[in-house]
């Protein structure tokens, strides 16, 4: 299972996607990118699909961004690294 870290894409979207490796049945695979907040963190966007790859993206607004990758029964299976995005339009990465 790998998730990767929040960025931001040309059209000033953030972006991220989860995949699964190694497995050949088909299994419900869930990412949710979360806003970094004192408290508990509101998720900002979230997906699911079961081919085992599944990319979301959100209009973007300043702070820290993580994605969670999680399994039907919402247990976290992986977790990415907190990305501090802007939302500049000079600051897209592509």
């Amino acid at each position: 299972m790998s998730v990767a870290k929040p960025r931001l894409n040309s059209a000033l979207k953030i972006e991220t996607f989860a995949a699964r490796r190694g497995c050949f049945s088909s299994a419900l695979l869930r990412i949710r990118i979360k806003r970094a907040v004192p408290g508990r963190d509101p998720v900002v966007k979230s997906g699911a699909a079961r081919n085992g790859r599944v990319k979301v993206a959100v209009a973007c607004q300043p702070g820290v961004y993580y994605a969670t990758a999680t399994d039907l029964r919402g247990r976290t299976l992986a977790k990415s690294r907190a990305a501090r995005l802007s939302c500049a339009p000079g600051s897209a990465t592509p």
